[in-house]
């Protein structure tokens, strides 16, 4: 799925192999879809103590569920400024399963115990999210309103 996704992104940025572009997208999205849906599946069912976790994991699957979507419904609809935005809300989400993995390996986030854990999921995707949003709405806010690259 991150390979799918960053070779979707990097054939929609440099237009190269076009051809592919929507082999790739669909793969990334079925894909994305399984794991979150697997992800969601498992948070609401109370194998982890606290509640609070699987709160959060849920709540992360559901973020990527409607954040492709919106990307899937921006390309049915060629509206593809906003789809090239909301794969890459997408893929940043992506990542965060992966950074969550990797976060619990690296002091102090082990001593925190299960709430730091909670509280991690939470952090290492909201402010991803938020960079992401800054980067992406940058340029609308400038005087000359120039557009993402394409």
């Amino acid at each position: 799925m991150l390979a799918a996704g960053a070779a979707a992104i990097y054939v929609g940025w440099t237009r190269k192999f076009r051809r592919a572009h929507k082999a790739i997208g669909y793969t990334y999205l079925l894909g994305g879809t399984v794991g979150a849906l697997a992800a969601l599946g498992l948070s609401v069912r109370p194998f982890h103590p606290p509640f609070s976790l699987g709160v959060a994991t849920a709540t992360l699957a559901m973020v990527w569920l409607v954040f492709a979507a919106m990307a899937w419904r921006a390309a049915w609809n060629r509206r593809f400024d906003n789809h090239r935005e909301w794969v890459i809300r997408s893929y940043v989400v992506t990542w965060t399963f992966v950074g969550c993995r990797i976060a619990q390996l690296v002091p102090p986030f082990p001593s925190l115990g299960i709430e730091g854990v909670t509280a991690g999921i939470w952090l290492y995707w909201i402010a991803p999210v938020l960079i992401c949003e800054v980067l992406i709405q940058w340029p609308r806010g400038s005087r000359l309103s120039k557009p993402l690259p394409r």
